[in-house]
């Protein structure tokens, strides 16, 4: 019975400890599991556009132009997740309010397959991901949103519900 006892205590012990190291690192580093990002903050996301088209010598006209002077919300997809195209969905039904103040722009990972998010958001920008950073997704949806000039101020792994996303579009459209 004591022997029992003290494998029981060893193991909480261990348990613990892990626990302790976990929330160390994550007060350290001030990453949690929602907030892992792919771009330092401040990071200018147009920049890496540009650098990954002109590394590829694509010719392509410059949509950061096209993007420049309004804040922009990013956002990494594939066509093929359920809550990539639930969250499309949301943003599609806030943009009608923000139209002409911000730029909401989808990054498709599976690019051959967004023609079904052309066709049906045509308001949006679409993008390949592989040529704007989103290359490093852990998951998707992925949420960077950018400042009138693309730098990168806030990330958000996971989708957004649709009352958190006003908050943030309206904090955009006051602020920036």
């Amino acid at each position: 019975m004591i022997l029992f006892t003290k494998l029981k205590f060893n193991k909480f012990l261990i348990i613990l400890s892990l626990i302790i190291f976990i929330v160390s690192i994550n007060i350290r580093t001030g990453f949690s599991n929602n907030d892992a990002s792919i771009f330092g903050i401040g990071d200018n996301f147009y920049d890496e556009i540009n650098l990954q088209v002109g590394l590829r010598g694509i010719k392509i006209p410059d949509i950061t132009q096209e993007l420049r002077g309004k804040p922009t919300v990013a956002v990494g997809v594939t066509t093929t997740c359920p809550f990539c195209r639930e969250y499309v969905k949301t943003l599609s039904q806030l943009y009608p309010n923000y139209k002409g103040l911000i730029n909401v722009m989808l990054c498709v990972v599976d690019f051959r397959n967004a023609k079904k998010y052309i066709d049906q958001y045509p308001e949006f920008v679409i993008f390949p991901a592989s040529l704007t950073g989103f290359t490093r997704l852990t998951s998707v949806p992925y949420t960077v949103i950018l400042d009138r000039e693309g730098n990168v101020l806030a990330q958000y792994k996971g989708g957004l519900s649709g009352a958190y996303l006003k908050q943030i579009l309206d904090y955009l459209v006051k602020n920036y």
